[in-house]
């Protein structure tokens, strides 16, 4: 909170919010997590689980809640097992994926809250005999720098944070240490399609609404 207060250093937080900071600039990373869900809607998945990211972080919340009224939106039930917080990182990632497997009736599509989450999954998901996509869809937030040349790519969210980098530049020179700053970028946020995502597998389209429990988008 001092840092903010001395005039001598203008500061701004990038994408992310602190309870004590009235200058930040944010990604909509509701719209991405909403964006990566509703693809794997379309290729008809309802049983999605979410690697989020650490519990109380900003990111991981914003990213949370737009996944979640993804769900909701399609009227699809979540799993409270189909719901795991984790690092931003490969072992996170692993380490949430092998929760998904331990559910009596694992999802068949999963959203990575960050690309290096994502691949985390996806080493776990081979790990343990499951093909990707095949068995298992996968798409993540972000965009690793040189997913293009990978073979096969992971699909992923393409967030615009060069623009963010330069807006927030922007921001600071432009503004007055002491001017409160709330902004959102808007730029384009797009799916980068690679070889991870695809069908479920037949028979598991349906999970049987029975045993499972809504989770309200605003909870």
């Amino acid at each position: 909170d001092e840092l903010f207060r001395d005039p001598r250093v203008p500061t701004l937080l990038v994408n992310r919010r602190s309870g004590g900071a009235e200058r930040w600039i944010i990604l909509d990373d509701e719209r991405a997590a909403r964006l990566a869900t509703d693809y794997l809607i379309d290729y008809g998945h309802t049983r999605i689980g979410w690697a989020g990211g650490p519990a109380g972080v900003d990111t991981a919340e914003r990213r949370q809640y737009g996944f979640r009224d993804a769900m909701a939106a399609a009227d699809l039930w979540l799993d409270p097992s189909w719901l795991v917080s984790a690092d931003y990182t490969p072992v996170g990632g692993a380490a949430a994926a092998r929760r998904f497997l331990e559910s009596p009736q694992p999802p068949t599509a999963v959203v990575a809250a960050d690309a290096n989450e994502g691949l985390g999954v996806w080493h776990a998901l081979h790990q343990h005999g499951l093909s990707v996509p095949g068995d298992v869809s996968s798409i993540a937030l972000h965009k690793l720098p040189g997913e293009d040349y990978r073979l096969p790519a992971m699909t992923c969210v393409e967030m615009p944070l060069r623009e963010l980098g330069r807006r927030a530049v922007e921001l600071v020179l432009d503004n007055p240490w002491d001017v409160p700053i709330h902004e959102t970028l808007q730029e384009t946020i797009r799916i980068s399609p690679g070889a991870t995502v695809a069908a479920p597998p037949p028979g598991a389209r349906d999970p049987g609404r029975t045993a499972y429990i809504k989770v309200p988008a605003d909870s």
